[in-house]
């Protein structure tokens, strides 16, 4: 590292800072590794924190010379570009063939500063494509078909500045952080690029380990809706212990569940395909009470009140969205005792044709109670009338 280059913490761990000062540059000689060719692949994590001034590019990362014309010693460079008075782009060019002709690629979209951004350039058999998070983002740019990167150009690397392999001119210095810088022979494929960004601040070169979901259950007691079945989850907060995977839900057998009891697994995936399972209980209840129509009573006024007891017929018609129901009846009286009524089922009932002399009338009450298999009820009442005298 040279001039104001120093250590800073980075996206993955210590990253290379860039004053933006001439002589703020890292330069690695003697890379003989970077032998030029038909493929390449330069990435690293970048944050800059200064877009360059209008016209002019940062230089972030590269191989071989490029402060010199005709492109013959340098193999490749990655900028922080703005172009005129534009929004700032990443750019890489690389020299071609040893003759001093090139390639280049811009970024369709601008980057503003302070932010990490992983910056992939792939040169492929005469062509450059440009991945930023991901994500292929070709803009405007040259391609030649069948060109191969320079293989006679210096090999070596900097950062953070353009630097002449003697080091006696440094140019287009880069203003911020960049770390985990990768120079590879090969084109990376979209897949690689996307799993290198996913891996974030765990970082390439470390061993991530992923942990799986946990999956929670509780059991669930939920009310039937009118089709005698609902609907329930019985996730208690399942989760993801690390940080930024995502988690999918799902339920086996899939809702709606029927009246009673339905064992349920719940299984939590994450974006990497790992898996939990728990398993839980749904319980369906009716709380819909059943119902009672055509309520009617035959006869409905006993004469004459001869002490006699009589048939009475309770006509009705039950029902119930959810199962069978059952009626049964009750007499109360507001004269009399028990002994003045017979139940003899549940649509049928003896009374007595008997009143007081000195009342108003006896009214019998006869209410019918209708019970579905869970117990819920419904009632309605009906009327039977032994009157005072005929004229009532």
């Amino acid at each position: 590292m040279h001039g104001g280059a120093t250590f800073a913490p980075g996206k993955v761990s210590q990253a290379f800072s860039f004053d933006g000062g001439s002589n703020s540059y890292v330069f690695a000689p003697n890379a003989n590794g970077i032998a030029g060719g038909p493929q390449a692949t330069y990435d690293a994590w970048i944050y800059p924190t200064a877009v360059p001034p209008a016209g002019n590019y940062g230089g972030v990362f590269g191989a071989g010379d490029s402060t010199l014309p005709l492109w013959q010693t340098q193999q490749c460079r990655l900028l922080y570009s703005r172009q005129n008075s534009g929004d700032p782009k990443f750019y890489m060019d690389c020299g071609t063939d040893n003759a001093g002709t090139f390639i280049y690629r811009y970024t369709a979209n601008s980057y503003p500063p302070n932010n990490w951004y992983f910056v992939a350039a792939v040169v492929n058999n005469g062509n450059i494509d440009l991945y930023v998070n991901g994500v292929l983002d070709d803009g405007v740019g040259t391609s030649s078909p069948g060109s191969v990167i320079n293989t006679n150009a210096y090999k070596y690397v900097w950062m953070g500045a353009q630097v002449r392999s003697d080091q006696s001119l440094i140019s287009s210095p880069f203003t911020g952080l960049v770390d985990e810088v990768e120079i590879s022979n090969r084109a990376l494929s979209q897949s690689e690029i996307q799993t290198i960004f996913s891996a974030g601040g765990a970082g390439k070169c470390k061993t991530s380990t992923n942990r799986p979901p946990v999956a929670l259950c509780r059991d669930m007691r939920v009310a039937a809706g009118q089709d005698c079945a609902a609907d329930a989850s019985v996730d208690d907060g399942s989760f993801d212990p690390d940080q930024g995977d995502t988690l999918t839900l799902s339920q086996s057998p899939q809702g709606p569940y029927p009246l009673g009891n339905t064992a349920v697994t719940l299984t939590a995936t994450d974006n990497h395909g790992a898996t939990s399972s728990c398993n839980a209980t749904v319980t369906v209840i009716d709380r819909t009470p059943p119902s009672i129509t055509n309520l009617s009573v035959t006869p409905s006024n006993l004469w004459p009140p001869n002490h006699k007891m009589v048939d009475v017929v309770v006509a009705y018609d039950l029902s119930d969205d959810c199962g069978p129901v059952t009626g049964t009846l009750s007499v109360t009286s507001n004269e009399g005792t028990p002994a003045d009524w017979q139940i003899l089922d549940a649509h049928h009932v003896r009374l007595r044709a008997e009143r007081l002399g000195g009342g108003a009338g006896r009214v019998y009450t006869i209410t019918v109670i209708a019970t579905d298999a869970l117990g819920n009820q419904f009632s309605r009442v009906a009327s039977v009338l032994v009157p005072h005298d005929q004229g009532r």
